[in-house]
Parts: C-alpha cells; sequence; structure tokens
C-alpha cells in the first residue's frame, strides 16, 4: 500500500505540501506542550517554531528549482503555499 495514493501529480504535491506543515507546526505545539520553556530556556517546540521560517525559505528554493529548471509545473501551487506561510507567519510575529 503506497503513502497518499494520489495519481494527479498537482492534487499530490499540494496534499504533501500541505501535510508536512500540519505535522511540522502540530509536533511543535505537542512539544511545546510535553515540555514547557522557561525564561531563559527554550523548549524543542518553540526551536522548531523559530526554524519554521528557514525550512520554508529552504524548501520554496527548492520547489522554485524544480519548477524552472527541472520543469515540474505541477509545483505552481506549492510555491504559493510556501509563500502564504511566510506570509502568515511574518504578519503573526510583526501585529501579533
Amino acid at each position: 500500500m503506497k503513502f497518499l495514493n494520489i495519481k494527479n501529480e498537482p492534487y499530490k504535491s499540494i496534499a504533501l505540501t500541505i501535510l508536512f506543515y500540519v505535522i511540522y507546526i502540530s509536533l511543535g505545539l505537542i512539544l511545546e506542550k510535553t515540555s514547557p520553556s522557561g525564561p531563559c530556556t527554550p523548549s524543542f517546540g518553540i526551536l522548531m517554531l523559530i526554524f519554521l521560517p528557514i525550512v520554508t525559505i529552504i524548501l520554496l528554493i527548492i520547489f522554485i528549482i524544480n519548477y524552472f529548471y527541472n520543469n515540474k509545473k505541477h509545483l505552481k501551487i506549492g510555491i504559493l503555499i510556501h509563500i502564504l506561510i511566510l506570509l502568515i507567519f511574518s504578519v503573526y510575529f510583526l501585529f501579533g
């Protein structure tokens, strides 16, 4: 049995991208609840959320390279999802 048996390549890319962010953020929140951070020591959950923009930028660069150089046009929506995550993260930390 294959994981995420979706035949349509754009839908598979969208599903994997969204699933990655759901698991990443959920794991960060769970780690923050199980071992809360103190005033001087951040927990693993906070560290994961701090590294979220770095991971998102790396994945965005990989998607852009695959989109333009490897001619994988189905990654267009995945690129938009990564940009949307960066915008949400930026707005949350600038105004929230």
